[in-house]
């Protein structure tokens, strides 16, 4: 019996939708060569495990994790040269607070601790 993929699709459409950014963006960054050298290190990061049908865990996706926050700190860093300072510090605040609650609401399930789901 063949084993059941992991959720390659996944990875593969974050991959897309990478290379949709790129081509948005591209002439709003400033010598865009940081951000091409950023989107092949992470799609060579997840490549891998987006082809293969065993189990992949977390471990696998940090290499990949760095090159999206590499990524998402360019996207900021154009986003806030655009607008006006205030619009940029609601942004900011709102961003942290996001970043929080995520890593809050996935902390139970990255250190495996009981949950009542």
């Amino acid at each position: 019996r063949e084993a059941e993929s992991s959720g390659g699709s996944a990875p593969l459409g974050l991959m897309l939708a990478s290379i949709a950014l790129i081509r948005r963006f591209r002439d709003n960054i400033e010598n865009g060569w940081p951000l091409y050298v950023l989107i092949v290190g992470y799609i060579s990061s997840l490549l891998p495990f987006a082809l293969i049908a065993r189990s992949t865990f977390i471990y696998h996706y940090f290499p990949a994790l760095l090159f999206s926050i590499g990524i998402a700190a360019l996207f900021l860093k154009d986003f806030f040269d655009r607008t006006d300072p205030r619009t940029a510090r609601a942004v900011a605040l709102l961003f942290v607070v996001a970043l929080l609650a995520g890593f809050w609401l996935i902390l139970p399930y990255t250190l495996g601790l009981a949950s009542s789901v």
